[in-house]
């Protein structure tokens, strides 16, 4: 994908968990069908086995959901497919889908493995960016004192530097 085929969210919630997340872009999907003309739905990576949502197309008012753990291709596609303007995320695999390697996903790798050896999905830390964050204009974190606790740090400096402005 080009730079421009990115998908630039307007809102953007980090969590720490991907069942937080997956709860959130729930809520954010039935409060926003209260909201638009039209229903929004949600994108909820179907590998997630989330029964409400689904990939589907962007309405007024729609809501994305990726988190790590699910096929990070498979999520990559849906989500430049549904184009979501308030994405929910984890920010190890929001970071890859920005085309940045996470530094939570590096020491994850470094403590789980030999320095020779990659973790599976180490690929997806080189594929290019499939979301944009410079046109993000309202960030919540979700659990800000579990983020931290759970090492995302780094992770969330780096996100914040490409929510200023700093692109990817």
């Amino acid at each position: 994908e080009r730079p421009s085929d990115a998908v630039s969210p307007v809102g953007l919630v980090l969590a720490p968990t991907r069942e937080l997340c997956l709860q959130t872009a729930e809520v954010a999907r039935r409060v926003a069908s209260h909201t638009a003309p039209a229903a929004p739905r949600a994108y909820v990576p179907r590998s997630a086995s989330l029964a409400a949502g689904g990939a589907g197309r962007c309405s007024e008012v729609s809501c994305g959901c990726v988190v790590g753990g699910v096929d990070f291709h498979r999520q990559r596609d849906e989500l430049l497919a549904a184009r979501p303007r308030l994405l929910v995320a984890t920010p190890g695999r929001l970071l890859s889908l920005c085309g940045i390697p996470p530094a939570s996903s590096r020491a994850r790798q470094q403590l789980l493995s030999p320095p020779s050896k990659s973790l599976p999905g180490a690929a997806e830390e080189e594929a290019e960016a499939a979301c944009r964050l410079d046109g993000v204009e309202m960030l919540v974190m979700d659990e800000a004192d579990r983020l931290l606790e759970l090492g995302f740090e780094e992770d969330l400096a780096a996100i914040l530097s490409l929510v200023r402005g700093g692109g990817a």
